[in-house]
This record gives C-alpha cells, structure tokens and sequence, in this order.
C-alpha cells in the first residue's frame, strides 16, 4: 500500500497485487512495456526472480526487482533490468544497477 500511496502522492497510477498469479492471471490487460516492479521475497516457495523470468518469456521486458540484498547478489540474472531498493522508484532519483 505504502507504494500506491507514493504513486498518487506524484500523480502517477500503479496497480499493485498482493500475489504475482493474480498478476499472472491479468498479464493480458498490460502492454508488454508496462514496468513491472516485483519484491525479491515473496513470503513464499518461489522468489520474485522466478516470477521476473516467467514475466520476460512471455515477452516483458521493463521487470525489476525490489530487495534490499546487495545489487551484485543478481548480477547473474538476465531478465531483470534493474535492481532497486525497498523504496518506491517514483521517490528514488537512480537505481541500485541496471543490466546492460
């Protein structure tokens, strides 16, 4: 919630869901430019890494991750354009690292 706050605070519109297959179930409804910003620790068996790369092969590309481990913990990981903090990204002026 605290994100959907930040959004309307700066005039922007975010939708937010609680559980990446409900994203999953509405993935249709969003143009596949749509950034798509996912928690690494989902609170649950599979993490958001998981979840990005299912949102990259089905054609997603603007996906980054929200954790607060280090950046470089992710280096390996392709499918991801940027690795951000905890703090809503409309508040943040730069990333923690972005993928070539």
């Amino acid at each position: 919630m605290i994100w959907k706050l930040a959004a309307e605070e700066k005039g922007k519109t975010i939708d937010v869901y609680k559980n990446p297959n409900d994203f999953i179930c509405d993935m249709h409804r969003y143009d596949l430019n749509t950034a798509i910003y996912i928690d690494s620790d989902l609170k649950s068996d599979l993490t958001g890494e998981i979840y990005a790369k299912h949102f990259y092969e089905k054609g997603f590309r603007e996906i980054h991750l929200a954790s607060g481990y280090p950046a470089a913990q992710f280096s390996q990981i392709t499918w991801i354009k940027s690795i951000i903090g905890k703090t809503p990204p409309f508040w943040v002026s730069k990333v923690m690292h972005s993928s070539p």
